[in-house]
């Protein structure tokens, strides 16, 4: 399986953003290089309202008859944090 893990390359060396790989052995890895542009897309308010009214029209809870119900059933499926 692949695994990602964030960093910054600084000439030959890479400083982990998050926990790095542990291994004791020398580890094959690829990076790809994200082009700032990329990550700093910041959308346009027009863009936005765009956005947002073409999820509005997907009415997305039409098939939830109960909404109450619904979000009862949803929080029995899983554990809270901190609860047993």
């Amino acid at each position: 399986m692949l695994q990602t893990y964030e960093g910054t390359l600084w000439g030959n060396r890479i400083d982990w953003i998050d926990e790095p790989p542990h291994s004791t052995l020398p580890l094959r890895i690829f990076v790809t290089i994200l082009s700032e542009a990329a990550e700093k897309r910041q959308v346009s308010s027009q863009e936005a309202v765009a956005i947002l009214r073409k999820l509005s029209r997907t009415d997305p809870f039409a098939t939830i008859a109960d909404p109450r119900q619904w979000q009862t059933e949803t929080r029995r499926d899983r554990t809270l944090p901190g609860r047993a």
